[in-house]
């Protein structure tokens, strides 16, 4: 077989058979051209991909509100957690708080004493933990999963599973007479 040279532009022109090169057609162009990876390159990208997936997941979870008991349920986006770790640094440095008014999801209140602020506190410090060492976990199966497709899919089941089971025995939560009271 012959040796062929390839040109030093190879962004405007496709190598066809028999050496020849051509300019690719209009449609080739509209398609998007797809680079071809090696197996580790491959990898990598799929890897990248899965940990990507699990990250969002986490967030998405994290950040998606706590059942708190049967009748609360708190935010858990960035916001309400700095506004839930500012509360408790008020109550820890201010001693004559004795209630709290608390707006749980937008247009719930209810009136928390500073022991009931602290637990929810606690409740969603936990939950939020809990997403990050699952993320964690997930990506050290990714890294460490062999080069086979089967356990990728394992992989992508337990991203797309998390969350669905908030009531886990890893999840605590508050017993429902600890929040009763105004």
């Amino acid at each position: 077989m012959a040796k062929l040279e390839k040109p030093s532009n190879l962004t405007k022109y496709l190598w066809a058979s028999g050496g020849e090169a051509v300019e690719p057609t209009d449609d080739k162009k509209l398609k998007g051209w797809m680079v071809e990876v090696d197996e580790e390159g491959f990898t990598t990208a799929l890897q990248n991909e899965y940990k990507d997936r699990a990250r969002v997941k986490r967030k998405e979870i994290e950040e998606g509100g706590f059942q708190i008991d049967s009748e609360l349920r708190v935010r858990t986006d960035e916001g309400s957690q700095s506004r839930l770790a500012q509360l408790v640094t008020t109550i820890n440095n201010d001693p004559d708080v004795t209630s709290i008014d608390f707006e749980t999801i937008p247009g719930t209140w209810v009136t928390l004493t500073p022991e009931q602020a602290v637990m929810i506190a606690k409740t969603v410090s936990r939950h939020v933990q809990r997403c990050y060492s699952w993320c964690k976990g997930i990506h050290k199966k990714v890294e460490e999963a062999p080069d086979d497709i089967a356990h990728f899919l394992d992989i992508d089941r337990e991203i797309n599973d998390f969350g669905s089971d908030e009531d886990e025995d890893e999840e605590e939560s508050l017993e429902e007479d600890s929040l009763k009271g105004d």
